[in-house]
């Protein structure tokens, strides 16, 4: 059978949006586009394609949102436009891939800017596509309309077997309903969701209105692919769809050059694997993943893998390559530069900080932190552990307690700011007659309503929160898609700063531990791409940004003595 190309949402008024802007952002993709140069599809595919009236929609990558009144966002398969969506009818996509069409020019849309990226070749086959839909829709057109014509006219007429005709055309309003026919369709797609385990919210994806629409303009007679097909021949094609869809990330790469980031995980077998993405101004793309499950976690094993990835992108296209800080990372990193040269280790500042925040609890001096953590996990544990109380809470704070692994980011933090946010639910439950009854048996109730009612407990986690809180905000800074790596050595002097506004009046000793911990860390932490991304960005030479007065004192531009200092070091060394 012949491979249908997924239809897209058609376009009932082809002139409906042609107000709408055409360079509204939006940088979420669906699927792919076709490359510059490449064949826009085989003869196959373009019969099934005009079989529609919209078929340049199969063209282009079309996306969720637009303004409504058919205009959609979509990005255009030639690069053009930096990438980013147009947003926009069927006859703007029409008039941004064909040119100028006689039936455009009728309709107003000259003013729609035209794909410059298009070959003459790739554009003369646009527009065959579009005028055999354009032909095929009239054909059709007309055919409805002199049938519906010539039955209002003459009424019922004989078939060549001698039976009327115009009892089977007629159509009444039951037959267009049909409500007993959709209702036992819907029965048939909720006994298959829930026969095979799939959740409902799979009725909320585009692809499976995509889907469904497909299947009713199918050929009659359409059978679904059977397992083999699906998991071979069509899964093949779907792969090279997206890879097709990459292209435009890694094409950046060769100008803008690419970071391979690494990280290992366990899963639910409990396979080591480890994770090997390619991360660029423009996104991050999944290059490999590694089961190291049988070999050691060596640095020479693990610097195999991402030189083995290094190799694939091309050596010329890596800039840096990013681990965590284990000791074993950081050696394969040394085994990295020294065959690549020109190749940058660092350690991954996100989990750069989450170490200093583990360290700044989990040191003798703040052992009163580590105590307060005790507390507010024994009370979580002591109202999620216990049916009965968990629900009784359930009825006054529609906030659930956090039961967060010490391994994700910033446990500490998010673990005592869910307790401050519920402290007033958690004051009303124990306060209630009904916490007597619940718990008059139950070992621990005690504990926790002392915990509960404890002002001081409360003081004291909002005075760790405070002061934890630049830290926590530094990881979500970090912990983002874009580029930041100039920003790293401004935003670490600035939460230093802000800890020490905070921690200085209080506790001058704190403040100095925290301080010792933060340069232990941010020690850890320097190489020269830091130091040359900073001087490179432009804001901190700007007069706005000197000016300003720099948290902990100072002004911000005292921060270029301290890093031209501290490069002129690393580059020493």
């Amino acid at each position: 059978m012949m491979a249908r190309v997924r239809n897209r949402r058609e376009e009932t008024e082809e002139g409906s949006g042609d107000d709408t802007n055409m360079s509204d952002p939006m940088y979420d993709e669906e699927e792919g586009f076709e490359e510059e140069g490449d064949e826009l599809e085989g003869d196959t595919e373009t019969q099934d394609v005009q079989a529609t009236s919209t078929p340049l929609w199969n063209y282009v990558t079309k996306l969720d949102g637009g303004k409504g009144g058919g205009s959609y966002k979509f990005v255009c398969p030639h690069g053009c436009h930096g990438g980013k969506p147009y947003c926009g009818s069927y006859t703007r996509l029409r008039r941004h891939l064909c040119g100028v069409l006689d039936s455009d020019e009728k309709k107003g849309s000259v003013g729609v800017q035209i794909c410059p990226n298009i070959s003459t070749e790739q554009r003369r086959k646009y527009i065959q596509i579009e005028m055999a839909a354009q032909q095929k829709h009239k054909k059709q057109k007309t055919h409805s309309d002199s049938h519906s014509s010539a039955t209002s006219k003459f009424g019922s007429c004989s078939t060549p077997h001698g039976t009327s005709a115009s009892s089977g055309d007629r159509r009444t309003i039951g037959d267009f309903l049909n409500v007993a026919g959709r209702d036992d369709v819907d029965g048939k797609i909720v006994r298959f969701l829930c026969a095979c385990g799939v959740p409902f919210n799979v009725l909320r994806s585009p692809y499976w209105h995509d889907m469904v629409k497909a299947i009713n303009e199918a050929p009659k007679g359409y059978k679904a692919p059977n397992y083999e097909k699906a998991r071979t021949v069509l899964l093949e094609r779907e792969k090279a769809k997206v890879q097709r869809a990459l292209t435009r990330f890694t094409h950046e790469w060769v100008d803008s050059g690419v970071s391979i980031v690494s990280d290992g995980w366990t899963n639910i077998k409990n396979q080591h694997l480890i994770n090997v993405l390619g991360v660029s101004s423009s996104g991050a793309v999944f290059i490999a993943c590694h089961d190291s499950s049988s070999v050691a976690a060596t640095a020479q094993n693990i610097a195999e893998l991402l030189l083995k990835s290094i190799k694939d992108v091309g050596p010329n296209n890596v800039v840096q390559v990013i681990t965590d800080n284990a000791a074993n990372c950081k050696a394969a990193g040394r085994i990295i530069e020294r065959t690549h040269p020109h190749i940058f280790w660092s350690g991954c500042l996100v989990h750069t900080l989450n170490l200093l925040m583990h360290d700044i609890v989990k040191h003798k001096e703040c052992g009163w932190i580590t105590e307060l953590y005790k507390k507010g996990k024994q009370l979580i544990k002591f109202i999620t552990g216990h049916t009965r109380v968990n629900h009784f809470y359930g009825t006054y704070s529609k906030l659930q307690l956090l039961k967060i692994a010490k391994t994700r980011f910033a446990s500490y933090y998010l673990t005592f700011r869910r307790l401050v946010k519920v402290r007033q639910a958690l004051t009303n439950m124990v306060c209630a007659e009904t916490w007597d009854e619940i718990n008059t048996d139950i070992e621990g109730a005690n504990a926790a309503k002392d915990t509960v009612l404890d002002s001081y407990f409360w003081s004291q986690v909002k005075y760790v929160l405070q002061f934890t809180k630049p830290i926590y905000y530094m990881i979500k800074f970090a912990d983002s898609d874009r580029p930041v790596i100039g920003e790293v050595y401004e935003q670490m002097d600035s939460m230093l700063g802000q800890i020490k506004d905070i921690v200085e009046p209080r506790d001058t000793t704190l403040y100095n531990y925290i301080r010792v911990e933060v340069e232990n860390r941010w020690e850890m932490l320097n190489v020269p791409l830091h130091a040359l991304a900073y001087v490179l960005t432009p804001k901190y030479y700007h007069p706005s940004w000197l000016s300003t007065p720099a948290p902990g004192g100072g002004e911000a531009g005292e921060n270029h003595t301290k890093i031209k200092r501290f490069t002129k070091n690393i580059w020493m060394h």
